[in-house]
């Protein structure tokens, strides 16, 4: 999903309950949690991260992360985080 940010929008009206995807790609540029705290709340899981993109899949299957998935997964949405707030807050 890529609607030019506006994928929090697009998610809250979509009905997860009723359509269980297999695997939602989401362009994220993780400025704050609140796109993966949805994805988390709607019982799916970060599997990957590719370039800008956030891959999820349903909580129960049996994917998981590799090492180096792992460490991308806390260095892009815990260790950069602070850094892209104070970037994007001088913008």
């Amino acid at each position: 999903m890529d609607i030019e940010g506006h994928e929090l929008v697009a998610m809250s009206g979509f009905s997860f309950s009723s359509w269980r995807p297999r695997l939602i790609l989401i362009e994220n540029h993780i400025t704050h949690l609140k796109k993966h705290q949805l994805m988390r709340q709607n019982n799916d899981q970060l599997i990957l991260r590719t370039g800008l993109n956030s891959w999820y899949v349903p909580a129960h299957l049996p994917y998981g992360f590799s090492l180096a998935a792992r460490f991308e997964y806390v260095r892009k949405y815990f260790l950069g985080l602070p850094l892209r707030k104070l970037r994007y807050s001088r913008n």
